[in-house]
C-alpha cells in the first residue's frame, strides 16, 4: 500500500525555486521531500507572516483535478485540531504548478515524541481523546481522514495536538477513500493503534503489515496469533486504558468492539475527568527539539547536585554534666562498671550498630570467598559481517557493501557508512537499514559495544525468529525479532542484551539516522567498531 506521511517528490527542474512567490502572498523556502511528482515544502504565508506548508503538483500531474477538489472540499473543517488547508489554486497564466497551501506550526509529529520512550497513561489519553473528538462529527457527516498514524499527528510547542492532512494525504498517497464506512473503520482502527502506540511505544500493525510502516516503532508482539495488550508489554499502564485498547483492536470474545471515534472520546473523557496534559506535552516537545546535552558540555556542568539529606542525632538528656561537674569527668562515688555504663551512654547512638555491621561484612567476605566466581565476559568471534538492506522492505539489496569489513577490522578510525538519505527518508519509506554479524555458532551473546560516528541514531537489536537457519534472512525485517532497542547519544556505547540471548546471527539496525556530516540536509549512519562479547 502507498503510504503519504512527510514526504513528496521534487518537481521538474526549473518550475520553482526557493524565495520564489506563489498565489501573490505565498513564499516558498525549502523543499522537504517528494513523492509521486507532488513536492512538499515549507513556505510563508507574507500576508499574514505565519509559517505554511504547500504541496506542488506540475502542469500536467495525472492527479490534479482529484487532488485539488479533495483539497477544496476539505474546507469543511473548522476544527482547530486540525492543520486548516488555506488556499488552492490551479496552474493557470500566473501560476507555474497547481499548489495548496495548509497551515504549519512549530511543533513535532508523535513519531518524534514517541523517540523519547512511552507516555503516561494520562497524557496518552488526552492526545488520543483530542484525536477522537475532533474526528467523531466528521465521521458522522461520512467524512474521514484515511491517512491517521503517528506521522501526521503533531504537538505543538504548546502542547496541543494537530492533526495533518484531513482526506488530502490518502488521496496523495493514491488510496482515496470512497466508502465513508469503510474510512471510519480506518480512522478508527488507526486510534487503537494510536492509543496502543503512546501507551506501549510500539506499532500494532496487523501481522501481515510491512514493516515499513511501524513509523520507527518496534512492531507490537504477538503470541499465538494474539496481539499482546499493552500491559503485557510495560508494567502498569492503566487497566482502562489497556481495555479500551484493545477492545479497539482486538476484543475478547466477552467485550463489545468499539467501533466509533465518538465511543471512545466519550470513555477517554471518563478516565481522564479534568485533566489536561498540554503543559507535560508542551514540555516533552521542547526536549525533543532539544539537541541531546553532552556530559562534558557547560549546560550538563551547570547543573547542581541532588540535595544531600541531613538526619540531625537526638541528644541523650540522661548523659549531660550536671552542677559543677565537667562534660568528662565522672562524679565521686561510682562503680566501676557504672563509670563505664556513663562512657558507653556518651557514645552517639548510631556507634550501637557498628558490631552489627562488621559481623554482616565479615560473612559476607567469607561467602563471597567460598562462593564461585562467575567468570567475566569473553569476546565473540566474529566470522562474517553483511550490511541489511531488504528489497522487500524499500532498499535496494545493498548499503555501501565495500565499507562493511571496516566495521570489525578492530580500527575505530576506519568506518562503515549507510548511504545518504533525505530526513524522515527512514522509516517512512523503509523501515532501516543495518548490519548483520555472523558469530560463526550458536553463541551466549551478552552485549554489543559499538563505536558510532555520528549521534543521535535509534537502533534496535535483533535476532533471527528461525534460530535453525545457516544463514542469515536478508530478505525483510520482518524475518527479526527485537531484542533491544534505543536512542543512542553518545558513543561508544554498549548494549546489553536480555539475559540468556542464544544466537548465531545479531543484527544491529538503524531506525533512525543522525545528520550526515558533511551536509545538513541529509541524514547518514556512521558505525566505525562493533565487538560481541558472551
Amino acid at each position: 500500500m502507498a503510504h503519504y506521511n512527510d514526504i513528496a517528490p521534487t518537481l521538474p527542474d526549473g518550475i520553482v525555486s526557493p524565495d520564489q512567490l506563489l498565489g501573490g502572498r505565498f513564499r516558498l523556502n525549502e523543499k522537504r521531500g517528494e513523492r509521486g511528482g507532488i513536492a512538499w515544502w515549507d513556505g510563508v504565508d507574507e500576508n499574514l507572516a505565519r509559517r505554511v506548508n504547500l504541496y506542488l503538483l506540475p502542469p500536467d500531474h495525472p492527479q490534479t483535478d482529484e487532488v485539488l477538489a479533495v483539497a477544496r472540499q476539505t474546507g469543511v473543517v473548522t476544527d482547530p485540531r486540525f492543520l486548516m488547508t488555506l488556499d488552492v489554486q490551479a496552474f493557470g497564466p500566473s501560476e507555474p504548478v497547481s499548489f495548496i497551501v495548509c497551515e504549519d506550526w512549530p511543533g513535532i509529529s508523535l513519531q518524534t515524541l514517541l523517540r523519547q520512550g512511552p507516555l503516561p497513561d494520562m497524557t496518552a489519553a488526552w492526545i488520543v481523546n483530542e484525536i477522537a473528538a475532533a474526528l467523531a462529527p466528521l465521521h458522522e457527516q461520512g467524512l474521514c481522514h484515511g491517512e491517521l498514524n503517528p506521522a501526521t499527528v503533531y504537538v505543538t510547542t504548546t502542547g496541543t495536538v494537530r492533526i495533518k492532512g484531513f482526506m488530502l494525504f490518502a488521496v496523495l498517497a493514491g488510496h482515496p477513500v470512497t466508502d465513508p464506512k469503510a474510512g471510519e473503520r480506518s480512522d478508527v482502527l488507526a486510534i487503537g493503534r494510536l492509543l496502543y502506540a503512546t501507551l506501549a511505544c510500539a506499532w500494532p500493525g496487523d501481522r501481515t503489515m510491512s514493516a515499513a510502516l511501524t513509523f520507527g516503532l518496534p512492531p507490537a508482539k504477538w503470541l499465538g496469533g494474539m496481539l499482546q495488550a499493552p500491559r503485557r508489554v510495560r508494567s502498569g499502564v492503566s487497566q482502562d486504558l489497556d481495555s479500551l485498547c484493545m477492545r479497539i483492536l482486538q476484543p475478547p470474545e466477552d467485550a463489545t468492539q468499539v467501533v466509533t471515534a465518538r465511543l471512545i472520546s466519550n470513555t477517554l473523557q471518563h478516565v481522564l475527568g479534568t485533566t489536561d496534559a498540554s503543559q507535560d506535552l508542551a514540555d516533552r516537545v521542547k526536549a525533543g527539539m532539544k539537541p541531546p546535552v553532552s556530559p562534558d558540555s557547560d549546560a550538563s556542568k551547570g547543573q547542581s547536585p541532588p540535595p544531600q539529606s541531613t538526619v540531625s542525632q537526638p541528644s541523650d538528656e540522661t548523659d549531660r554534666p550536671t552542677g559543677g561537674s565537667s562534660a568528662g569527668e565522672p562524679r565521686p562515688g561510682l562503680s566501676g562498671a557504672t563509670k563505664l555504663a556513663k562512657f558507653v551512654a556518651r557514645w552517639p547512638r548510631w556507634w550501637v550498630a557498628v558490631p552489627v555491621v562488621l559481623i554482616i561484612i565479615l560473612a559476607a567476605l567469607m561467602l563471597r570467598s567460598c562462593a564461585p566466581s562467575s567468570p567475566p565476559p569473553a569476546d565473540l568471534p566474529i566470522s562474517a559481517i553483511t550490511e541489511m538492506d531488504a528489497t522487500a522492505d524499500g532498499g535496494d539489496g545493498q548499503e555501501n557493501s565495500s565499507q562493511v569489513p571496516l566495521a570489525t577490522d578492530g580500527q575505530t578510525d576506519t568506518c562503515w557508512t549507510t548511504e545518504q538519505y533525505p530526513a524522515n527518508y527512514i522509516p517512512n519509506n523503509k523501515p532501516g537499514v543495518g548490519l548483520v554479524l555472523d558469530l560463526g555458532e550458536s553463541r551466549h551473546l551478552a552485549t554489543l559495544s559499538v563505536t558510532f560516528g555520528t549521534v543521535p541514531a535509534g537502533v534496535s537489536v535483533m535476532v533471527p525468529d528461525d534460530q535453525s537457519l545457516d544463514a542469515p534472512p536478508l530478505d525483510s525485517v520482518t524475518n527479526w525479532t527485537m531484542l533491544t532497542t534505543a536512542t543512542v547519544d553518545s558513543s561508544p556505547q554498549t548494549i546489553t542484551l536480555p539475559d540468556g540471548t542464544t544466537t548465531r546471527f545479531v543484527m544491529l539496525y538503524f531506525t533512525s539516522l543522525p545528520t550526515a556530516t558533511d551536509r545538513a540536509d541529509r541524514v547518514q549512519g556512521v558505525v566505525c567498531e562493533v565487538t560481541a562479547t558472551g
